[in-house]
């Protein structure tokens, strides 16, 4: 009942990623099942609910005495999963200002999926938005600097953004900081010329 396979998942885990949520149910019975165990990748059972954005296999781990913190909202966030965020923001009360271990917030990863419904739902609803617009990952790049990247393909995202920092009297910071991988300047990034292109945004 203790047995882990080679990536160190113990049953929990392997029910959240595999199995049926009765399996998972039935699981949880066995209290010689470390709940809160990590595996190779140190994600929790927990945390692979956020990953595969399974809300109701985290309400069986929440109601077996499951730890659940604000990375499950990033981690939600990196992966897409829309439905997994609110849940965790609305019905569990967790934060959308957390920063995980390479500096990013839920906004950057909102824009790196290019999830203008994310976007949107962070500006409209964390608390900090003016910090979160500042906030620079590990290699000191915005969520400015991220929508850029999507600029062709999601240009919606970077108007929400842009919008924001207009509100939040921040957009002159914004769009004069530089990329860290270009040296481009961002205005050069927001114009799409580093694209071979040009793009207006208004």
């Amino acid at each position: 009942i203790k047995a882990v396979n080679d990536h160190k998942d113990n049953l929990l885990h392997m029910a959240v990623l595999y199995g049926s949520q009765s399996v998972l149910k039935e699981l949880l019975k066995h209290k010689a099942i470390n709940i809160e165990e990590k595996n190779k990748e140190d994600k929790t059972p927990a945390m692979l609910c956020a990953e595969v954005g399974c809300v109701k296999k985290l309400q069986l781990l929440k109601d077996a005495g499951a730890t659940l913190s604000s990375e499950l909202v990033n981690i939600a966030a990196s992966k897409g999963s829309m439905t997994f965020v609110k849940y965790c923001v609305e019905k569990l009360g967790l934060s959308l200002e957390y920063v995980d271990k390479k500096k990013r917030t839920v906004l950057h990863h909102a824009c790196t999926q290019a999830n203008v419904e994310m976007v949107k739902y962070v500006l409209e609803n964390a608390k900090g938005v003016k910090e979160l617009l500042l906030a620079k990952d590990y290699v000191g790049r915005t969520a400015v600097h991220l929508s850029c990247d999507n600029l062709i393909r999601q240009l919606d995202i970077l108007e929400e953004v842009l919008d924001a920092g207009k509100k939040e009297g921040i957009l002159a910071d914004l769009i004069n900081e530089r990329d860290h991988f270009t040296g481009s300047s961002t205005c050069v990034l927001v114009s799409g010329k580093d694209k071979g292109t040009e793009i207006t945004v208004t």
